[in-house]
Formats: C-alpha cells, structure tokens, sequence
C-alpha cells in the first residue's frame, strides 16, 4: 500500500519544462554490461569528488519528533516526493513537487546533489525505488545519475549508478549484483536512513520521489517463478515480455543474460540489468549475436525465486531507434492539464500507456502528443513503444509525472543584518511567507544549515520572527521552513555573513575494525580486532588524542595519543563501537563503526548414522535458501542427502538416500539453484542434480563407468554453464577431466581429456573456475609435490602443461583447496614431510608462477577447505580427526596467519567440508564426529 501525502504545488517563478530522453540498457552478449557477482562498490567512481557527499550525516533529533526513539512513520511503504530535501549542494531548485539537479555543462566536472532522510522507525529498508526524470544534457547527450545508500554498518555511502532510466529500484537479494542493497545497516542511530542522489558533470536531473519498502526478516518465501518468458528480435536488440508474478511483497524482476546458455547468475559470463526492474517488459539493446535469457522474481525481503526457463535469440541488424518524451512539468495539481510529448521519427507507429499500469490503451498511433488523467492524485509513470510498421525496429521510453491535491506555501526568508563581526546578532523574519490555497501556520529556522532546525513549531508562527547571535567567524546558511494548513511545507535559504578570525573547527572522526565480522569457535577467540582511528583528523592539522568505547556500553577509555586499540569480545553480539577524538583546543567529535560478533553453534542435523571415515567424505553446499550435506552410511553403505528447512540451518529433514550403493568421494558444484552433486563408487564417477529444491534426485549420469578404476578425489564446478568433473584414475595414474553434454548433467556427458598422466598423479582435486577457464589443484603422489593445471580454453576442451606449485619437502600438495574465481590463486594444502598446513598464492591472475608458501598451523590434518570470509583467506580443516579448526589470514594478501580457532573438538575433526553462504557471506561447515559417530554441522551465530 502506497500512502501518499497530498503536498504539491508550483511556486510562482519555479517552473521549468522537462524533457527525458530514453536511454536503454546497452549491454551486449558478447561481455558488455554488468557482471553478475559484483558488489554495488564495483559501479562507484573509483574517486568521487570531493564536492560528492563524503561522510555520513550524524543524524539528531528534529523538534517536532522530540521524546521519538525513531521515525514518526510506520513500517509500510513510504514515498517521499523530491522536493522534500533534508540537504542539497549545487544548483538545486524546485520544480513543484520534485527538484532538479543541474551540474554544469559536459566536462565541467561539476556536481549537483540532493539527500534524503527517509524515516523508518528502525525498520531496515528492504527496498528503494526511485523516479527521477532526466532532462538532456547543455550538448543534447543523455543525463544520467549515482544514488548513494547510507551504509551505517561501515559509515560510508554505499554508490549505485550511473542510471539512465526514469524509474529504478534496489533491492536486497541473496545474489549479490549491482542492483543489491549490500549493507548490513542502513540505518543511523535514531532509526533513520539516508538517500543522495548525484547529477556529475553536465548531467540533470528531477527527482520525483522516493519510495520505502521496510524490511521483514522473518520472510523467508520466495516469491514465484515468472513464466511465459518471451524475446522478440528488434533491430540491434531482443524486446522481452513475461507474466507478471503474484506476491504482496513483490520488489521487481532481476534480468539475466549471457552469450552461452547458463543455469546460474554466477556462471562466467552471465551479465544483469544493473537494477530491478518494475515492469513485464524491457528492451536489451546493442547486443551481437545470440543472447540467452533468463529472468528471476524479487522480494523486498531478499528472496529471489529460482531462475525462469531458459529463452535465446538473435537480434536483427541495424540499430534501434531513439526517442525523446517531455513534460512541461514533472508535477502537477490534480484536474491541471499535463500532456506528453514525444520526439520521434514521423515512421514510427507510437503505443502510449497513459496511466503506466502495463497496458496499451492507444495502438499504432502517429500522434506525438497525448493528454495525461490527472484527476486522481499519486504518481504516474507513462510508457511509449515505438515501432517500425514492419515491427524491426522498437525502442521504449519512460517518464514520471506527480500528481498532487495542494499547493505548497511559499517560503520568504528575510534577515537583518546578513553581515558583519562575530559575535553576530541577526534578525529573523519569515512572516512574508505566504500559502496560495490556505494559509501559513507554523514554522522555523535552521540556524546553520545542516539540515536539523535549533527552533521550529509546526502549529504557531511564533518561531519565525527570531534573533540568533553567531559567536565564530564563518558563512552559514541558514533556512526557513514553513508549514500550511494541510500540513505541507517549503524551505527557503539564506547567507549569513560572521567575520572574524577563522574559527577553530571540531575534528572529524573516523574509526574502523580490521575484522568486521568477528567468528568465535567452542573456546575462546583468538582473533582480537584493531579498532582503528588513524583516518580521523583535526582540519586546521593539529595533534588529536583517542578515546575508545570498544564494547558500546558507554564506557570509553582514557584520552591518548595512540590512535587505534586491541579489542576483545567473549561473547556474540552486535557492537555499535565508538571512538571519540579531542585536538588542542578541546573541541570534541565521535566516530561509530558496526562490529559484529558470531560464534560457531555446533548442531547434530541427523542421528544414528555413522560415517565411513577411513574412505568418504561430506561434501555441504548452499543454496539461496537451504544447505545441503551429502555424506556414506557405513553402516548401510548408501549415499544420503539432508537438507535444511531455511537458510540459516536452524531445522533438518530427514535424510534422502540419492544411491543405495553407497558413494566413497563426493563433491557439489556450487550453484544458486540447484544441489549438483558427483562421487565416486565401486570405480565409476557418477552425477546427479536435485530437484524440488533438493527432496529428490533426477536421474544419475555416468560421466565415467570404463572398466578401469577411475573417479576417485573428484572435485564438481559448474564451467560455463554446465557441472564438470576433474577426478583421478587410479587404474592409469592419470588426472582427468570430463564435462556434461547439457546444462543439467543427466544423461551422456562428453568424452573425457587427459589432462596429465606423468607418474602417479591427479589425487585431492580440486577444480574451479580461474581468470580464462577452469584450473586445477591437484596432488602427485610418486614424488610427492603439489601441481596447478589451466584450461587453454573457456570449457576445458584442452588444456596447458602442468605447473609445480610446491615441490620443496618430501611430500607437499594432500588435501588440495584451491580458490581463483575473480581473484589471484591461492591454494590451502597439507605438508605430510612437516606435519604443516600450509597456503601459497599465485604471483599473476592467471597463475602461472606462484610464491613461496607460509605456514598457516601445525598438526596432523586429514581434510581441507580455503574460503574467503569477509575479504580474508580462512581454512576450515580437521586436525588428527580430534578437533574442527579453522585459521584466518591476518591481512588481505594472506601473508601472515592468526592462531587456529577451534570449532568443536572431542573427536568431532574428520570430512571436514566447508561453503560460504550466499545469503550472508558467513562460513558453514560439516564435519563427523568419530566420538558419538555422528555428523555434525556449525555456522556462525549471534544467539
């Protein structure tokens, strides 16, 4: 439900006409576009300027929500028109209901920003949808522009964009993308959240409005899968349609798209739209060749359906056509004419959506004008379809229009005197304000201009005829806002002169944990955080001394010169930590930063099952939602599968048994979507893929059942867009390779390579994808050494020599873990000769040298799994078959490694199998406990 506050109107002499060029998605199959996987960080400028929002604002109390604990709003949806800034920088103004951003001309680098304080009543936003209009640039380029979330959790601004659309939407999601919202915490201290929107260097930009949807944690439902996907070959792109999807909570639709057929978001390759998209319908343009499609249904709570089926085609040649649609105006009184209009080639046949409700109501027309129904209040959003008579050519363009019941009062801001020395007395006066339709009764001033009012009565005009002295030099800008009979209001700003020596300024702090996510394991932790202060500063370059309030109970450390501290937490939590930096003259400020603690909660996910632990292995995946483990029943020899009811793990079904035969080494491929699963038994490799989300398994295929002995240490990964295997055949001595003939892996697969066959190698593989194609870790156990093999080709149809990693002791390379996708290659393996776990990183992306290895710990280890956590490098590994550990590196590079954290121990160390979540980023492992002959599961936790 959208609740729509009736405030509008056109100040007299604040008007302007706006025209919005449509600029679609260019994004080509043949790699262009928005990768999939990346973080919304990815999409920011690399160095925003400084004239860019920098900090977070330290958001405090208005007076009107005095005795409030958050926001005056409840948790429903929220639109807020544009108008309503909480604080702009650049040449802002008001168009009625919206404000246009203008920055200059193209290659000014000049910047133009509104920011928005949106009130949630700390409810977590769950989504954003924007409309912002974008008139053309001075040169007749298209406009576009950034939209900065206030990630709280890192007090930073979290940056989305460029947009070049009129209406865009983030949304949480499981996935991560650049249509994610990606923080933990949007939220200030009060309860509050904040939205910038950016016009940079020549753009504009009329914001409309903004709209809220709160977050409900405990909705786990996806919502349905959409159906019907269709692709329409037009000139130069493909034009998609689909059937809408039924679901109260529904944020929008994520579009995927690829030059190969894929069956996940993270398949290499797969590109997105870059944001969610509200309607059935959008337009891929500037693509080359076939594109594959597939489209996936999003809740404001981040639940993302399975991916729609799979639809491909070619575009036609040519390129699509470009159309312009304007609006005298984006706001509107309701019954107050608006019409559209739109700037198109005479050829083309126009369909209009008026009232954007997703239907044509006028088809094939060559009229380039139409009125708009402005007889109810809200915000509309027309649609045109241009199209050639022939239908080869189309191209879309959108607009929004606000459509409102009052006319806003008109804000006069007088003083006097607006200069002169510090101390400063100045006079207040905003009863020249005046309201068109009713009239003006309350109001007040924000004395400094920061957006928070020292006097302000919504109900008496009493506060707009005051006196205010400035004690310090300094230019303030100062404004007055006024409040109408139905409860709209208007700002007007002005300068205030205080002269005077340069005042002393408060400093700025800033403070940062070097582990943001602290993990505890069964005893106490041994990774104790650096809160660090170095980035605060004094402005006029002074000495500053530190103050700490690492365990957020308000009890701060002494004053001293060192800027940063050791913290220790013993017990889970989320903790609002805090600094405080005073420089010479006394002046203080605080810095916040969000440190969260979890600790690993040891679960029994199934009973009375006891593990072959001198052959098998577990293997645990995780999907958007649910985790899987496959493990052997030694006591039945079958291969069984449990799955969780939720993506946190909390609750178990009951085991499913996927081959009665049993199965000695497994392995998953990590998917979104589906739990791909191969092992290995009696000397054959087999393969299967879950159905209903993992309460059956289709038909298995046999990627390898020659009479030889082959299969074992096999390792699955999904390679472009298909499961494969690398395994090991002990009959020949050879490490292999083997890949499905289709996207779900039953049936035939194709035949399988040789990949290396010198002595006695291919043991504890472990196969992913690296910057090329897939690579390979293995082990050579003749002559003991540790090797890393690369495709010389995307699908691993071929492949290049051999490179020796690690060949420095007598037996190096056992339990294989190799990490590469997006990153530089590193292995985790285990040093039979010196009893060491040890981790080596590559020395380019495509791993072809490597370094020299470090030791991470020490012990007997008996399996392996590397993972990143956070940015960090972290092994999850049994020790001796006693205890379940795990090591994480100290720095980005790995270089240097903490003290193991130990898990749960008493025997609970053997198949130790390791993934991170997709939903919160955070590890999970399975492991067996030979004490009570029991599988074991644990994931990091605050209860």
């Amino acid at each position: 439900m959208i609740k729509w506050h009736q405030r509008c109107a056109c100040n007299a002499g604040k008007s302007f006409a706006g025209l919005v060029l449509l600029v679609l998605m260019f994004a080509g199959c043949s790699g262009t576009g928005d990768q999939a996987g990346t973080s919304p960080e990815s999409a920011q400028p690399e160095s925003p300027p400084a004239s860019w929002p920098q900090g977070l604002p330290q958001d405090r109390l208005q007076p009107w929500e005095s005795g409030r604990s958050g926001s005056a709003f409840d948790a429903q949806t929220e639109m807020l028109p544009g108008v309503e800034r909480f604080l702009e920088a650049g040449t802002v103004s008001d168009l009625g209901e919206a404000s246009r951003l203008e920055s200059g001309t193209s290659g000014s680098g000049e910047v133009a920003w509104a920011m928005y304080r949106l009130e949630l009543d700390s409810a977590e936003p769950g989504a954003i949808a924007l409309d912002v209009n974008l008139p053309l640039r001075s040169d007749g380029s298209a406009s576009s522009y950034f939209v900065g979330l206030s990630d709280y959790s890192s007090l930073r601004w979290e940056w989305h964009g460029p947009y070049s659309d009129n209406h865009v939407r983030l949304a949480r999601a499981a996935s991560p993308g650049p249509d994610v919202m990606a923080a933990d915490s949007y939220l200030s201290a009060l309860g509050n959240s904040f939205v910038t929107i950016v016009a940079y260097d020549g753009s504009r930009a009329d914001v409309l409005a903004l709209e809220t949807e709160t977050l409900d944690s405990a909705d786990l439902t996806a919502p349905p899968v959409p159906q019907g996907l269709s692709l329409t070959p037009v000139a130069g792109g493909l034009s998609l349609q689909w059937n809408g999807v039924i679901a109260d909570d529904l944020a929008g639709y994520r579009v995927y798209f690829s030059g190969s057929s894929f069956s996940s978001p993270s398949d290499p390759g797969v590109s997105s739209a870059g944001y969610v998209e509200a309607s059935t319908r959008m337009l891929l343009s500037d693509l080359a060749g076939q594109c594959f499609v597939r489209i996936s249904a999003l809740d404001h709570n981040g639940n993302e359906s399975a991916l729609s089926a799979e639809a491909s085609a070619s575009p036609l040649a040519g390129s699509p056509p470009v159309i312009g649609l304007s609006l005298a105006q984006p706001s509107v009184l309701r019954t107050e004419t608006a019409v559209l209009s739109v700037q198109a080639d005479a050829a083309l046949l126009l369909d209009y959506d008026l009232d954007g409700d997703g239907s044509f109501e006028i088809s094939g027309s060559s009229q380039t004008s139409q009125n708009i129904d402005t007889t109810s209040v809200g915000i509309i959003r027309p649609l045109v379809r241009a199209s050639s008579v022939e239908g080869d050519f189309q191209a879309y363009g959108g607009v929004s229009l606000i459509v409102a019941g009052n006319s806003r009062p008109v804000a006069d801001a007088i003083v006097n005197p607006a200069s002169g020395p510090a101390p400063l007395q100045v006079n207040f006066d905003g009863t020249a304000s005046t309201d068109f339709d009713g009239s003006v009764v309350g109001g007040g001033w924000d004395f400094d201009g920061d957006g928070v009012y020292e006097v302000f009565d919504a109900n008496s005009t009493a506060q707009l005829s005051v006196q205010h002295t400035y004690n310090s030099a300094g230019l303030f800008n100062a404004k007055l806002k006024v409040v109408d009979d139905q409860g709209d209001f208007d700002v007007d700003s002005v300068s205030i002169l205080a002269e005077g020596a340069a005042p002393n300024l408060p400093p700025v702090a800033h403070v940062l944990c070097d582990v943001p996510v602290v993990i505890l394991g069964q005893l106490l932790a041994s990774v104790d955080p650096i809160l660090d202060a170095s980035a605060s500063y004094d402005p006029e370059g002074g000495a500053l001394e530190f103050a700490f309030d690492p365990e957020a109970d308000g009890f701060f450390t002494s004053y001293s010169s060192s800027s940063s501290i050791e913290a220790v937490y013993e017990s889970p939590g989320n903790y609002l930590v805090a600094t405080k930096v005073r420089d010479t003259a006394g002046l203080e400020a605080l810095g916040y930063c969000l440190v969260r603690v979890k600790r690993f909660a040891p679960v029994v996910p199934t009973s009375g099952h006891s593990l072959n632990g001198n052959t098998s292995t577990t293997a645990l995946a995780a999907l958007s939602s649910l985790v899987g483990i496959a493990y052997n029943n030694i006591t039945t020899d079958d291969l069984l599968f449990l799955r969780s009811t939720d993506r946190m793990a909390t609750d178990w079904l009951a085991p499913i048994t996927v081959d009665a035969s049993g199965g000695e080494w497994m392995s998953f491929a990590q998917d979104a979507s589906q739990f791909n699963l191969a092992y290995f038994r009696d000397g054959d490799l087999f393969f299967k893929a879950s159905q209903n989300d993992g309460g059956s398994f289709n038909v298995t295929g046999t990627p390898d059942n020659t009479v030889d002995n082959a299969g074992n240490f096999c390792s699955c990964a999904l390679v472009a867009g298909r499961p494969a295997i690398a395994y090991h055949n002990a009959t020949s001595g050879a490490l292999l390779y083997v890949r499905a003939a289709n996207s779900s892996g039953s049936g035939a697969w194709e035949a399988s390579v040789l990949v290396d066959d010198t002595g006695n190698t291919g043991l504890y593989t472990c196969l992913t994808n690296g910057a090329t194609g897939p690579m390979i870790a293995y082990y050579r156990q003749d002559n003991g050494n540790l090797l890393v093999v690369n495709a010389a080709n995307s699908t691993g149809s071929s492949w290049n020599s051999p490179i020796i990693v690690d060949s420095n002791a007598d037996d190096v390379g056992l339990h294989a873990s190799l990490l590469a996708s997006g990153i530089t290659p590193s292995i985790a393996y285990f040093n039979d000769t010196d009893n060491a776990l040890q981790y080596v990183k590559a020395n380019d992306i495509l791993g072809t040298s490597w370094g020299t290895p470090v030791v991470a710990a020490t012990g007997n280890i008996n399996s392996i799994q590397l993972v990143r956590v956070n940015g960090y490098h972290s092994i999850f590994f049994g020790d001796n078959g006693s205890q379940t550990r795990f090591v994480r590196s100290v720095d980005f590079d790995a270089t240097q490694w903490g003290a193991p954290v130990t898990i749960e121990g008493d025997g609970a160390g053997a198949l130790v199998s390791c993934s991170v979540s997709s939903f919160d980023q955070l590890p999970m492992v399975s492991y067996y406990d030979s004490v009570s002959q029991q599988l074991h599961f644990a994931r990091p936790r605050v209860d």
